[in-house]
């Protein structure tokens, strides 16, 4: 039996006919955070791999378009940095403010190292 048009085109383009279409999912778009920044597991230390994990989900209401929501069966991707040696996952989300309050950290260090308080109560010459 010869495969139909639509049957061929779909394997041409690597789609699967089991369902309509395809979600990333990210809840940090930024290209330069997701991509080309290294990032390191605030307990270990160690350099932190990009993943992705899908799921297929029929009618998906958190991804709608439109007051109706998205129609059909939809492969949802969703992206998140993982530590091998402490076996942890972080979203961008969470990464981002981990990152955030640590930069915080390190600059109040730096601001006490800098203003001559050295913590017992006496000041630095």
């Amino acid at each position: 039996m010869k495969n139909s048009f639509k049957d061929n085109l779909i394997e041409f383009l690597g789609l699967n006919p089991n369902y309509n279409g395809t979600i990333i999912s990210s809840d940090n778009a930024e290209p330069y955070f997701n991509y080309l920044k290294k990032h390191y597991c605030e307990k270990c230390g160690g350099l932190l791999e990009k993943k992705d994990e899908s799921t297929i989900e029929k009618n998906p209401t958190s991804y709608a378009t439109t007051e109706f929501g998205l129609i059909g069966t939809f492969k949802i991707v969703r992206y998140y940095f993982y530590c091998s040696p402490c076996d942890r996952k972080f979203t961008a989300k969470e990464l981002k403010e981990i990152e955030i309050k640590a930069k915080k950290d390190k600059k109040r260090k730096l601001k006490e190292a800098n203003s001559g308080n050295t913590g017992d109560g006496s000041m630095c010459d």
